[in-house]
């Protein structure tokens, strides 16, 4: 299903792929993120800097590099709704949480409910939804978390998230009102569910029956992905998707698809024990390759 999604969007996705983009990639959070949104967004259909997406963090993209590899960071001390590129266009989507640390309790309440943008949630960016939870209701949103901010964010056990991971899935979805990616040996993903507007309702009436939605599993990948910028490689994925106008869903279906194939073609080039982050990010193009639409 995921290389499916990746074949649907593949003819409007390599309409006029850009291939200018440069990726030199600097291990840790802020490089490996702009790195891997460079080369996804390589094998896109964006105007060359026309499609932006935004960093709200706290590392410092002032350098016109960044420009070129579609990125812009928000300083803690700016409104992002009113940040724009190099070009003056507004950014496409926003990617929250990595590198954010203490200053997380002062961003992501704000982005949560001020903005309209397509937003993709990890690292921090989960912890601070675990202890403000919002609901999200007519807009764009990916939470990525791994088992353990699975278990904060739904209040469960670690380990019954681990021996029901379909479950904490969709009692994340419904619960946040986002489209899920569990991250994993084998990743998961759903839409968002939408629940009815909770109102009170006396103790013998029914509960409210919700349409479970489809869930997808992943079948790339390989331990290598579990080395540590991994979970940033595949953010940067997924947000240069979301900001290319893919929704939700099918950009986090995609984007497991995408970092589980580089990472396969890694491992194949590199070994298992030495693929790292920056090995990924280069198999990238490789990847996108196969999903070229044929020529007529």
């Amino acid at each position: 299903a995921f290389a499916a999604l990746c074949a649907t969007h593949a003819a409007t996705w390599y309409a006029s792929p850009t291939g200018t983009a440069e990726a030199d990639c600097t291990e840790g959070a802020p490089g490996t993120i702009a790195a891997a949104i460079a080369k996804a967004a390589d094998g896109t259909s964006w105007e060359d800097g026309d499609k932006i997406v935004l960093l709200a963090g706290t590392y410092d993209y002032s350098d016109p590099v960044w420009s070129k590899k579609n990125c812009v960071n928000v300083p803690a001390n700016k409104n992002y709704l009113t940040i724009r590129s190099a070009s003056g266009n507004p950014a496409d989507a926003i990617l929250l949480g990595p590198g954010l640390g203490a200053r997380r309790e002062s961003i992501c309440p704000y982005v949560f409910k001020k903005g309209r943008k397509p937003l993709l949630i990890d690292a921090d960016g989960l912890n601070s939804l675990a202890t403000a939870p919002w609901v999200f209701q007519n807009r764009d949103v990916v939470l990525t978390p791994h088992e353990g901010e699975m278990a904060r964010l739904i209040e469960w056990p670690s380990s019954t998230v681990r021996r029901d991971r379909k479950g904490a899935l969709v009692r994340a979805a419904a619960t946040y009102g986002a489209a899920v990616l569990l991250k994993g040996r084998r990743t998961l993903v759903t839409e968002a569910i939408h629940l009815p507007e909770r109102k009170e309702r006396s103790e013998d009436e029914e509960p409210v029956e919700i349409e479970i939605p489809e869930i997808l599993k992943n079948r790339t990948g390989n331990p290598c992905l579990a080395a540590a910028g991994s979970g940033d490689v595949l953010s940067g994925i997924i947000g240069a998707l979301m900001a290319g106008g893919v929704s939700s869903r099918d950009a986090a279906a995609m984007g497991a698809w995408i970092h589980g194939s580089a990472g396969d073609l890694a491992r194949d080039r590199f070994g298992i024990r030495s693929a790292r982050p920056g090995d990924v990010i280069e198999m990238i193009p490789e990847v996108l390759k196969q999903l070229e639409a044929p020529e007529t």
